[in-house]
């Protein structure tokens, strides 16, 4: 497969990759060998190989009885070094203390990933017992107002039109009568439908 500037795809890599995105979207869910070789497509002792290796680096996490596997804690220390080094990241984190004291509300700091939300950082209100989303979290854009409001900076060109996932029974599906999200006159306020 050919990448952008002519560059082939490293197989091993990207397989690589692949299972450690599978194994973080299960969460606290471990997932047996043959799961995740049939799930990935790639041969069970080939599989093997690879989750040894990487239970190895410190990448993969298994039970003790070696037959569940799960993200690792080099997954956990590699994130964290993300958002320290994240300038954007660092320049926001006294506003968002500041913002969460001032208006008694959970604050949070996230970026578009696809058409998914990754939460960059979070302060919790005193006020509530604790939200969905935390940091390291992804969750797709359309279902919360952090996503929405993502969401309503794009050009409607580059929104596509769904169907969305449903996540609950009053989850919008599609760009019916709330999108689009109309647009204030104010830089990074949002009007209500």
């Amino acid at each position: 497969m050919s990448e952008p500037g002519g560059v082939r795809e490293v197989k091993s890599a990207a397989r690589t990759v692949e299972l450690l995105e599978l194994l973080a979207t299960r969460g606290d869910r471990p997932a047996r060998l043959q799961e995740l070789a049939d799930e990935l497509g790639v041969p069970r002792s080939s599989m093997y190989a690879l989750l040894q290796t990487l239970i190895a680096h410190g990448w993969v996490r298994t039970d003790i009885t070696g037959s569940l596997y799960g993200i690792g804690i080099h997954a956990l220390l590699t994130g964290t070094n993300y958002l320290d080094s994240d300038p954007r990241v660092r320049t926001v984190r006294p506003y968002l203390d500041e913002a969460s004291e001032a208006l008694g509300e959970t604050i949070h700091l996230g970026r578009l990933d696809g058409w998914d939300v990754a939460y960059l950082a979070t302060r919790e209100s005193h006020e509530y017992l604790r939200t969905i989303s935390r940091v390291g979290r992804r969750l797709p854009a359309h279902v919360g107002a952090l996503g929405k409001a993502l969401l309503a900076e794009r050009p409607d060109g580059e929104v596509p039109e769904g169907p969305y996932e449903a996540a609950t029974p009053n989850t919008h599906t599609d760009r019916g009568p709330w999108w689009p999200i109309s647009r204030p006159s104010v830089p990074g306020v949002l009007d209500r439908p």
